[in-house]
């Protein structure tokens, strides 16, 4: 499993594999064991940078992985549900802030 390691605006840091993703929804988490419900929950709103290290993007990527950046995954995941209208989203939907 590969881990993420994650940057926030307020300079904290933090690491562990995607547990859930929502970019529709404006968040994702990671698994935490130190927290009590086992994952961190982040707004992508509040996230500096994460990166995904040793992920394997596509057919070409070698087979030790590259890194994947997060936020722009999210991005055109977005892009692309306005685009074919996926989970309610238009051409006409509002920007999330971090998307601006």
């Amino acid at each position: 499993m590969a881990i993420t390691y994650i940057k926030t605006k307020d300079g904290k840091k933090y690491s562990g594999p995607i547990a859930k993703w929502r970019p529709c929804e404006n968040w994702f988490s990671i698994f935490d064991f130190d927290e009590p419900t086992g994952s961190r929950k982040f707004s992508f709103d509040n996230v500096e940078s994460a990166v995904t290290k040793g992920e394997r993007v596509n057919i070409y990527s070698p087979p030790e992985g590259e890194a994947q950046n997060e936020l722009e995954r999210a991005r055109k995941y977005l892009q692309d549900s306005r685009k074919h209208r996926w989970n309610n989203f238009t051409k006409d939907t509002p920007l999330f802030e971090w998307e601006r």
